[in-house]
């Protein structure tokens, strides 16, 4: 029934997933229907597939989202696709600035971590090296820059023995990975 002078379409009764008020020629169990105030919900195959409930919550596999988008299945992913050549980003951004940070897989095979507007922080590149203060790292681990360790890094297979010795040059540091002299 159109109802009004603006033209509103209105249903009377709220459907459901089996049987949703709007459908399409030839397949009933497919389409939209309310199931109550301030809810839309659209179905297929007889089945809800997607719910925008009072809040504005979208639910994907979910008849109770919790929050702007939630996703529910066995095993959920989000599967984010460019153009062959083109890069594909997930970017992070808050009401003042909408680019404070970004992840970013890259036409190359890399992975790209920036945040403070956009600003490479590190990178994992195509053969698995990670880049720390580099943009194009050669070691499994590369830092340009200052590193810090809260506390001694040991390897606990060999009973504890630090990995990492410093020393100022005056003693034998046999059987450690790596020693460093003042």
């Amino acid at each position: 029934q159109i109802a009004g002078s603006t033209g509103v379409v209105q249903v009377a009764g709220a459907g459901s997933a089996t049987y949703p008020n709007f459908t399409f020629n030839g397949d009933t169990n497919t389409g939209m229907f309310s199931s109550g105030a301030d809810t839309l919900q659209f179905t297929t195959g007889g089945s809800e597939a997607l719910r925008v409930d009072s809040s504005q919550n979208v639910g994907i596999g979910t008849a109770s989202p919790s929050n702007i988008l939630h996703l529910r299945s066995a095993t959920p992913q989000i599967y984010i696709q460019s153009d062959d050549g083109n890069d594909a980003s997930i970017v992070f951004g808050d009401a003042s600035d909408a680019s404070r940070g970004q992840i970013k897989y890259t036409s190359s095979d890399e992975m790209v971590f920036l945040n403070n507007n956009l600003s490479e922080r590190f990178r994992i590149d195509a053969s698995g090296n990670l880049g720390l203060g580099t943009s194009s790292p050669t070691q499994k681990l590369e830092v340009h820059g200052a590193i810090r360790f809260g506390d001694t890094i040991s390897d606990v297979a060999d009973g504890g023995r630090p990995l990492i010795y410093a020393s100022d040059g005056s003693g034998s540091h046999t059987g450690h990975a790596l020693v460093i002299q003042a």
